[in-house]
């Protein structure tokens, strides 16, 4: 098992906002535009995506176990995760 990475809540936010707005693009490219913006988003919904971004760092090769939407969320953050790794 892989020792767990500790991100600081900053680069985590940091992170969690390119997620954000990595899926925002994407569901606007699709016709949906209700996603609020980073700085509109809830800090509970900030939060929520901070542990997503946490998850991915440190469990890169876990699958997402959501369906639907949350699931094309959740390889969004994991790509934008892994991109930021080979940095």
């Amino acid at each position: 098992m892989p020792t767990a990475v500790k991100i600081l809540k900053t680069q985590g936010l940091a992170i969690a906002r390119v997620c954000h707005i990595v899926n925002k693009a994407y569901c606007e490219s699709l016709g949906d535009y209700s996603e609020p913006s980073w700085e509109s988003t809830p800090m509970s919904a900030k939060e929520a995506l901070l542990n997503e971004v946490r998850q991915w760092v440190n469990f890169p090769d876990s699958l997402p176990q959501s369906h639907g939407e949350q699931r094309i969320k959740d390889h969004i953050c994991r790509g934008v995760v892994l991109a930021l790794g080979q940095i």
